[in-house]
């Protein structure tokens, strides 16, 4: 009873103690499973939760909870509030989730660093190797690698930096694909093409595949010289037997046209033409006609020496032009020759019979 009896009085005592001082009350309380927590009041630590404490009324103050799970985590509820007197005030902890203290953050980043470090330097070892692998290459004659190459040290990767070995490099490479451009154009020019003998006129003055040599570049252009040449007089003389078989054929044609019975046959013609319906017709017909028929025979006769003449004329001009070939020794110019010399002497024979 007694101690009940005190307790009110107590109270009754501290708070016009407290009101002169410009205190409050606060009470800091926390969930059962962070008690133990430490509190603090501006940095000065004022005992663990939960806890009841008389703090100055009028002034900001800050309150931070801490709490350790572990040597590395840590829990941190922090607040800044501002009491009034006479008037009591809680605060409730909520504590965060656990985070590594400042030490041990410290201690993971550097961990951390040197994790990407050693991956790094494991990274540019295998770079490193890789780079040695593709010079190897390269120095072989593998023009992918030596692209490889040129590109790593344009770059940096796997070698050090170097602008002119990249440059190098890259010359290297248009050197192989002019030389393989240069031997294609050789072997074509060697099968005759004149286009890529140009090509290796062109080579040769300038270096460009092979070695510069002006002799080599004026010995191939010689080469196209002679081909033009011979190209230019194989057309002349392709258009010389043109020209000569055309006139053949015209010549030939005039003297096909000459018959040595042209009087007779237009006879024969009108004959044919004019039938016979009857004896008595036929009998006219053919007491017309055996007058005629000597006629036509002698006009033929008299006529034939100048016919034979206009076929021979025609035949020497035939025989004239075959002797005028590109190549009048050929076995053609020859046979063609002796047929003409054949029609010849059978005309002769004609115009002897008549």
């Amino acid at each position: 009873m007694k101690k009940l009896f005190l307790f009110p009085l107590l109270c009754l005592l501290l708070v016009p103690i407290t009101s002169f001082a410009g205190e409050a009350i606060l009470r800091v309380s926390c969930q059962r499973h962070d008690r133990g927590t430490k509190i603090y009041i501006n940095n000065n630590f004022k005992g663990e939760c939960p806890v009841d404490l008389f703090l100055p009324a009028g002034k900001q103050l800050t309150l931070r909870a801490h709490k350790m799970p572990d040597k590395d985590h840590e829990q941190i509820f922090s607040t800044q509030f501002t009491l009034i007197a006479d008037v009591a005030k809680r605060i409730d902890v909520r504590l965060s989730q656990p985070q590594l203290t400042p030490t041990a953050q410290k201690a993971h980043d550097l961990k951390v660093a040197l994790q990407k470090e050693q991956a790094a330097k494991e990274a540019r070892q295998r770079e490193m190797a890789a780079a040695q692998k593709d010079l190897l290459a390269a120095q072989g004659g593998d023009i992918t690698a030596m692209a490889v190459m040129a590109q790593r040290y344009e770059t940096g990767k796997g070698v050090q930096k170097d602008p002119a070995k990249a440059r190098s490099w890259h010359t290297k490479i248009d050197q192989i694909h002019a030389e393989k451009a240069a031997n294609a154009d050789l072997k074509s020019a060697q099968a005759g093409d004149t286009k890529s003998m140009q090509s290796m006129v062109r080579r040769y003055k300038h270096g460009e595949g092979v070695q510069k040599n002006s002799a080599q570049a004026k010995a191939w252009q010689l080469k196209i010289n002679a081909i033009e040449e011979k190209i230019k007089q194989d057309t002349i003389a392709r258009n010389k037997r043109q020209d000569a078989a055309r006139k053949r054929a015209q010549l030939q044609t005039e003297k096909d046209a000459i018959s040595y019975r042209k009087n007779q046959k237009a006879f024969d013609d009108w004959i044919g033409n004019r039938g016979a319906s009857g004896p008595l017709e036929a009998l006219a017909t053919v007491t017309i006609s055996l007058p005629a028929i000597a006629g036509a025979l002698l006009m033929d006769t008299v006529s034939s020496p100048t016919r034979v003449s206009e076929s021979m004329k025609i035949s020497k001009k035939l025989n004239a032009h075959a002797s005028a070939w590109a190549k009048p020794n050929s076995m053609m110019a020859k046979a063609y020759r002796q047929q003409q010399a054949s029609s010849t002497v059978n005309e002769t024979l004609i115009l002897a019979s008549r």
